[in-house]
């Protein structure tokens, strides 16, 4: 659903809506995708 909305929220500010995500802070987050969990540099 949000594929679908995203392009009609993005023609509003002509193009200016950026989409970002990631992962939660919660130690299953992390584990779900085999990602370790560790803080980066």
């Amino acid at each position: 659903m949000l594929a679908k909305e995203l392009p009609s929220l993005d023609a509003l500010p002509r193009g200016r809506i950026l989409l970002r995500a990631g992962l939660g802070w919660m130690a299953e987050e992390f584990a779900s995708p085999g990602i370790p969990r560790t803080k980066s540099a």
